[in-house]
């Protein structure tokens, strides 16, 4: 049988709403250890933490900000309030934020959450334009992300904005993370792309074996 520990670790991003705009957050790591993030975000109608969950989940990133705090990271005032401890915590967090600050994967997911945000909150079409400009002013490699899979962090923010909105003080948003069950790293292909590549190399592959 599951262990209790193990069947309570699905991951997730729990927000309580504290009063005049301000909030925190719970992160419930896949190992079980329960992170508390602190906010000193009171400026705008919808948390900026919530725009990183929205965009980094749509886009499949597990390198970014609360990806990073998903595999171990702990930025600033965050702490583990519950779960299981490692011995190594703070070293590992140090690797993690490291490694994500090296190959920018953590700037691409603040310029790209902060796009998203900006979007949302203003009205903002140019998403796609706005994004591919972000990304070249950070990163070398081509943009990897469909105009639909940036439209779907858009649409997830929306969603997410509204049952916030509903929310009295004290209450809690709950946003499972990785909900299609895996993620890829930020600079890779989103899925509509790599599923492209995919379907191209089957068919090269076949005329390969066909030519023999």
């Amino acid at each position: 049988m599951r262990s209790a520990r193990r069947q309570g670790a699905r991951p997730k991003v729990v927000f309580t709403k504290g009063a005049a705009g301000a909030y925190w957050c719970h992160v419930h790591r896949p190992d079980g250890a329960v992170v508390f993030v602190p906010s000193f975000d009171r400026t705008h109608r919808i948390p900026h933490d919530l725009a990183h969950v929205a965009t980094e989940r749509a886009l499949w990133m597990t390198d970014g900000v609360f990806g990073s705090i998903m595999a171990g990271a702990l930025f600033g005032d965050m702490r583990v309030v519950s779960g299981p401890r490692r011995h190594d915590e703070r070293q590992r967090s140090d690797r993690i934020v490291r490694a994500n600050s090296a190959s920018r994967a953590l700037t691409v997911a603040e310029a790209l959450a902060g796009l998203v945000h900006k979007a949302v909150e203003t009205g903002d079409h140019d998403l796609l334009g706005k994004a591919r400009k972000q990304w070249g002013a950070v990163r070398q490699d081509p943009f990897p992300y469909p105009a639909a899979a940036l439209a779907s962090a858009r649409t997830l923010l929306e969603e997410l904005a509204n049952r916030w909105a509903a929310l009295p003080v004290d209450g809690e948003l709950e946003v499972s993370w990785a909900p299609r069950g895996r993620a890829t790293r930020s600079a890779r292909p989103a899925p509509a792309e790599r599923a492209g590549r995919d379907r191209r190399g089957a068919a090269e592959s076949g005329h390969r074996s066909a030519a023999r």
